[in-house]
């Protein structure tokens, strides 16, 4: 069956076997076919899709670099990151890819929410030492991710504020293009952007491209997450 691998890698044995059930149940097998014929060839036209259009070489790095110079205004951006017990591969992946931003006035507000296992407080202070724009607080109760949040923002300085769970990634251009939009636009007071998902093995897929602003859209989706 084409695409099931893919399908079984991303959601699991379980999810897929119960989502496959119920798309027999009520459409036959013909349906189910083509349900994961159109995922694989998804998942190929997205590959496509980076490699022409979202794949940096180091000539678009230096060029952004450059504008990043000549920007009249650069923006201070405080991204908040609320962390509770962790897997250690995906915190260190998100720390990593915000140190790797391309625009670098940013700062780091972390607010760990009393997490239980030791390599949290490991990391975290590692990173702050490591780099002095990240900022770390230690909740001594667990308040859930509102609170952690609001922890985080307690530590911000900046002029604008991002939102980052402790198992997200930014892409290595995300803070350069918030800069750009906010020296086209400086009025604005809230931006959103394009996301997918990503694989341990740093593969992208399930993208939710974004339109313009639209607020009737916006009763319907959660564009800001």
């Amino acid at each position: 069956m084409v695409g099931i691998i893919d399908v079984i890698k991303t959601h699991g044995v379980r999810k897929t076997v119960s989502r496959a059930l119920g798309i027999v149940k009520n459409s036959g097998i013909k349906t189910l076919l083509n349900t994961y014929q159109s995922y694989n060839s998804n998942e190929e036209a997205y590959k496509e899709w980076i490699a022409h259009y979202d794949t940096l070489e180091d000539s678009d790095r230096e060029a952004i670099k450059s504008h990043i110079e000549d920007m009249a205004c650069k923006p201070k951006f405080s991204v908040l990151m609320p962390v509770y017990n962790i897997d250690a591969f995906s915190l260190r992946k998100a720390l990593d890819s915000v140190i790797a931003q391309l625009y670098s006035e940013w700062e780091l507000c972390i607010a760990d929410d009393a997490s239980t296992r030791p390599h949290i407080k490991l990391i975290l202070d590692e990173y702050s030492q490591l780099d002095k724009r990240i900022n770390v607080c230690y909740r001594s109760e667990n308040g859930h991710i509102v609170e952690a949040s609001n922890s985080a923002l307690s530590l911000a300085t900046g002029e604008f504020v991002v939102l980052l769970d402790h198992d997200d990634m930014l892409s290595e251009h995300a803070l350069y293009f918030a800069a750009l939009e906010i020296n086209k636009n400086p009025d604005l007071d809230l931006i959103y952007s394009d996301e997918d998902k990503i694989k341990d093995n740093d593969e992208r897929y399930s993208p939710y491209f974004k339109s313009d602003w639209n607020p009737d859209l916006l009763y319907g989706q959660n564009m800001f997450s």
